[in-house]
């Protein structure tokens, strides 16, 4: 049976000139949530890459450069320090974010922590480390239903719920499952879901393919579905056919912002982990299943 991957209609504009940057930064995996955008801020040296965050207030064109939270973080040796790939959203008057972290915990691998910024956007002001129930784990993404902070990590099909705000403790509370006519598939999280209306949610996933080669970095190609699902239920109602925006390969979309018609879609990315891109589409382009 042959495989189709469809390339999105849209308008796609740059985020951030590189050319602008000193040769040791790179600006990459945006997020957006109000007046505020995130992107991740990689500086790398010889011997180590720190993962600082640039958040920028879309409103005023104000920014910061906020540095990661070294006391809130274990002490390490790997290369990759710091936090990775946030993804943001208000809750309670607070910028909230999820983000990877090597050095979360002891175990010295991939894990999520959750915490927000203070009130000037100028550092972190509480954070802890969640279990989401594997290790690695990656791509947890935060949205608000109501007045919960809700979490969903789409590689477990689980949703979790802020239980404790100061403690920063979650609970597990629904585990997802596929609708009827829907093949069940191992989806890895992209961006925090939207309201689409009712109790219909719905986000980008993405699946990879690997390239078999024993070579230290495996070379893979990302595919992006939209997906909707039924958060009173846990439901999967719809998976798109799988596409790519930009650039076959390495392209990663980590950041969704939708108008107020619930028509038109903004959708952060990066390609090759070096590039901040946004793409100007709708939901009906996103909406395509074959």
């Amino acid at each position: 049976m042959p495989l189709y991957v469809r390339q999105l209609p849209c308008q796609i504009s740059e985020l951030v000139n590189n050319a602008s940057l000193p040769q040791n930064q790179v600006l990459l995996n945006p997020s957006t949530s109000g007046d505020f955008l995130y992107i991740r801020l990689n500086m790398h040296t010889p011997t180590e890459e720190n993962n600082n965050m640039l958040i920028i207030n879309t409103l005023t064109q104000t920014q910061h450069i906020i540095p990661f939270p070294e006391k809130l973080l274990t002490k390490t040796c790997n290369l990759y320090k710091g936090l990775e790939d946030l993804r943001i959203c208000f809750f309670k008057n607070k910028l909230w974010f999820t983000a990877t972290s090597t050095h979360a915990t002891q175990h010295m691998r991939s894990e999520m922590v959750l915490g927000h910024f203070d009130d000037n956007m100028t550092c972190v002001e509480n954070m802890a480390h969640i279990d989401v129930g594997t290790r690695p784990a990656k791509n947890v993404c935060p949205f608000v239903v109501k007045d919960k902070l809700m979490l969903i990590d789409f590689y477990t099909n689980s949703i979790f719920e802020l239980c404790d705000t100061t403690n920063i403790k979650i609970q597990k509370v629904m585990t997802m499952k596929f609708g009827a006519g829907i093949v069940p598939n191992k989806y890895r999280g992209s961006t925090s879901p939207v309201h689409l209306h009712g109790n219909t949610w719905g986000c980008v996933v993405h699946d990879i393919i690997f390239c078999d080669k024993q070579v230290l970095v495996t070379q893979l190609s990302y595919m992006s579905h939209w997906v909707e699902f039924d958060i009173s239920t846990g439901v999967i109602s719809f998976v798109s056919s799988p596409f790519f925006i930009a650039h076959w390969g390495v392209e990663f979309i980590s950041g969704i912002r939708m108008e107020n018609d619930k028509r038109k879609v903004q959708l952060y990315f990066s390609v090759q982990d070096n590039k901040s891109l946004i793409a100007s589409t709708n939901i009906d382009l996103l909406r395509v299943g074959k």
